[in-house]
């Protein structure tokens, strides 16, 4: 063993065998934290319920869980929140937060808000990602290229490693071009990789359907608005479109739900001062993004920062970032 593992092997050992993260968190106690998940299905996290189980109960011991309502209520009028306050929020809206989380949530009398995507749930669409990873993990070719914009992927698919690498590529190419190319990536998907791509989203990536959103809306959940087709929205070319989809999305998941939706996330935690605006003029409340951190009590409300947790993450570490030690 090298000096640098035998040092955050005993370091991670003061942080969690001698109680170090108790001051670490008392020193952070005026600041509030918001958690973001995005999946929990076993077929992803095999284990994942027993090990969401021991997080929710490192949660309950540690924070002042609480809705997303009250961190807002505390943002609009100046009002103080509780020491070590913490919000937990879901984004996108897949089935199996119904399926696997909630039962687990409700034991531990989490509370939580789930960002949707209201075409999703409209059945229209899948996400392009879950897509992508469909095509490029269920294709019988060894080697792809494919164009995102001005670049061309030359892709090798010999191996599982090789097929990961591949999502993780287009991926990211994807989130940086006009979202006119993302769309019509997507339509090109299927005949780049000679894969069948169902215009409905296999089991493994369903949505919560409007049905499902009720019934977790009178469990006491909280739903907020994640667009309509989960565009990254500094990259859509009209302003009319972007607010179609600040807006739209707003008005259809208040439409099923007959309460006031007040919660926005940011898709990929991109945006800029045009959309901001936007959200803002739209009414919402909060509106989230992927910027890690914790927020300081009188935080701006339309940039808030979050902690990315998922149920896969080895104990120590999910208490370690939750705590706000990784930056990244």
């Amino acid at each position: 063993m090298t000096a640098t593992r035998t040092i955050k092997r005993l370091s991670r050992i003061g942080l969690h065998q001698l109680g170090g993260l108790r001051p670490i968190l008392w020193s952070s106690r005026n600041n509030f934290r918001i958690l973001t998940y995005h999946r929990f299905s076993s077929t992803f996290y095999p284990n994942g319920q027993a090990a969401l189980e021991r997080q929710c109960a490192f949660l309950k011991r540690h924070f002042h869980v609480a809705p997303l309502s009250e961190i807002s209520r505390s943002l609009s009028d100046g009002g103080r929140l509780a020491p070590c306050t913490l919000a937990v929020t879901i984004d996108d809206g897949y089935r199996d937060f119904l399926t696997d989380a909630m039962p687990v949530f409700d034991k531990w009398k989490i509370p939580a808000t789930v960002y949707l995507i209201s075409d999703f749930s409209d059945g229209k669409l899948w996400p392009w990602w879950d897509q992508v990873s469909f095509a490029v993990m269920r294709s019988r070719k060894e080697f792809v290229s494919i164009r995102v914009g001005e670049t061309v992927e030359e892709l090798r698919l010999t191996s599982s490693a090789e097929r990961e690498n591949a999502v993780s590529r287009i991926a990211a190419r994807v989130v940086r071009v006009p979202d006119r190319v993302r769309l019509r990536l997507v339509e090109t998907l299927g005949a780049a990789f000679e894969v069948e791509i169902p215009r409905e989203a296999p089991s493994e990536y369903a949505a919560l359907s409007w049905d499902d959103v009720r019934e977790l809306a009178d469990a006491g959940i909280e739903f907020g608005a994640h667009t309509k087709t989960h565009p990254v929205l500094p990259n859509v070319e009209g302003a009319d479109l972007v607010l179609e989809e600040i807006a739209g999305s707003r008005a259809r998941i208040e439409q099923e739900l007959r309460r006031p939706v007040i919660h926005f996330c940011y898709p990929n935690g991109d945006w800029n001062d045009e959309t901001e605006r936007m959200v803002a003029r739209c009414g919402f409340a909060t509106a989230a993004t992927t910027q890690t951190g914790l927020n300081r009590q009188g935080a701006d409300r339309y940039r808030l920062k979050r902690l990315s947790v998922e149920p896969g993450f080895p104990y120590d570490y999910f208490c370690e970032q939750v705590a706000g030690l990784h930056k990244d």
